[in-house]
């Protein structure tokens, strides 16, 4: 049979549920011609830049790609989830289903912030092929000031979805010095999946403030390839879930969140190691750093995957001896998820190459581990919420049990 839609969508009128659908198809196709009149723009435009006009535009606009996608590829998450009938609102352990957005609304906010994105991008080409120079500079930086607010936009509409409940979240995971929750740490395991693209705007603004306009290169060490400040930004997510398992431990005295801390901390030799290259002579990099830049990132890897497959998803498969464990497989056959499994070693592997500053000048290698990256947590989230989901029915089931046994007892 059909799988049971979620309680609060069957508790809306029809009439409600028609004119919210015809909403979001409207909203998708308006968001979708401004896209497409956006990349004709600059399809035109793009091609009368010179090439250091063109290396400006793609450092202001190409991190944003990455982060789009993975706005995307949640959308699909959620469908998948309502579609397979997987009570996917009980991982995050709140009262009030509403707070979660939709896939629905998930994807307005994604359609719409694609097309503010492409609508600064073309601006920004137009501007710069036309002469202003000023009007071209103005544009990333206006995206990124405005975007935040722009992105619950559509929730508000909609009424479905709480900007508030995503404001808390987002403060609780930049001041991780409290008691976590389930939201918290997804959101922060997210974060790090966009370090790159996130350090990369970083360098964007870093260049609209210190530098000239145009300048790509940096000319003032603030902004190049040996500042500091890169390897803090791919460093930051990181640092983030560190405490986080600090405090988890704090709270629960569990030795489990030690562990996990020490997972996040492998990536900070791997950022160390390679931003140290632009500090050390050619010959003492290629003598010892490089084998020590060599060495973390095969154990942050190495320990990565492992936590992703025995942890986060609880398959059971190195303790096993290779066979799955979990007999409660929500997406399917064992063959889906051993090909899951190798799927994440082999982009576990290729990843680190993202926390590598000293790899940074490889432009169209860097930006496809980047999306390559935001696929792989795609396929982590469906695994790592259905083992949320499995964790709180056995909580829920302990507690009827022993609600059951208290009022045997009381009789």
């Amino acid at each position: 049979g059909k799988p049971r839609r979620m309680a609060f969508h069957a508790s809306l009128p029809i009439t409600t549920r028609r004119k919210s659908a015809v909403r979001y198809h409207v909203d998708v196709m308006v968001s979708s011609a401004v896209v497409g009149v956006a990349l004709w723009v600059m399809q035109v435009r793009l091609q009368e830049l010179d090439p250091e006009q063109r290396k400006a535009w793609k450092m202001h606009y190409r991190p944003y790609v990455p982060v789009l996608l993975m706005v995307w590829l949640w959308s699909a998450n959620l469908s998948v989830f309502d579609r397979l009938g997987l009570k996917w609102r009980e991982a995050f352990r709140i009262p009030n289903e509403n707070l979660l957005p939709s896939a629905n609304t998930t994807r307005r906010v994604a359609a719409f912030l694609t097309a503010v994105v492409a609508s600064s991008a073309a601006a920004y080409a137009y501007f710069l092929a036309g002469g202003w120079t000023w009007m071209a500079g103005y544009q990333p930086l206006i995206l990124i000031l405005c975007l935040p607010s722009l992105a619950i936009l559509p929730c508000v509409v909609e009424k479905q979805g709480s900007p508030a409940f995503f404001a808390q979240t987002l403060r609780k995971c930049i001041l991780p010095f409290q008691s976590v929750q389930f939201a918290e740490f997804f959101l922060a395991d997210v974060y790090t999946s966009l370090a790159k693209p996130i350090s990369d705007l970083e360098r964007s603004m870093c260049h609209l403030m210190f530098d000239p306009i145009m300048e790509t290169e940096g000319a003032t060490s603030f902004c190049g390839n040996k500042s500091w400040m890169l390897a803090w930004w791919l460093a930051c997510p990181y640092v983030i879930r560190f405490i986080q398992c600090i405090w988890m431990f704090v709270d629960h005295r569990e030795r489990v969140h030690l562990f996990n801390a020490v997972k996040y901390s492998t990536a900070f030799p791997v950022i160390f190691f390679s931003q140290l290259k632009y500090h050390l002579p050619e010959e003492s990099w290629l003598h010892w750093c490089h084998l020590a830049w060599l060495t973390s990132v095969l154990v942050n890897s190495i320990y990565s995957f492992y936590w992703d497959v025995e942890r986060d998803w609880e398959l059971g498969i190195f303790a096993s001896g290779g066979s799955i464990t979990q007999n409660r497989l929500h997406f399917g056959t064992e063959k889906l998820y051993y090909s899951a499994t190798l799927i994440n070693a082999l982009l576990r592997t290729s990843w680190t190459y993202k926390l590598s500053t000293h790899l940074r000048h490889n432009e169209t290698t860097n930006f496809t581990v980047a999306l390559l990256e935001v696929v792989r947590r795609f396929q982590w989230i469906f695994f790592r919420v259905e083992t949320e989901c499995r964790r709180v029915t056995t909580i829920q089931t302990k507690d009827h049990q022993l609600t059951g046994l208290m009022s045997d007892h009381s009789l």
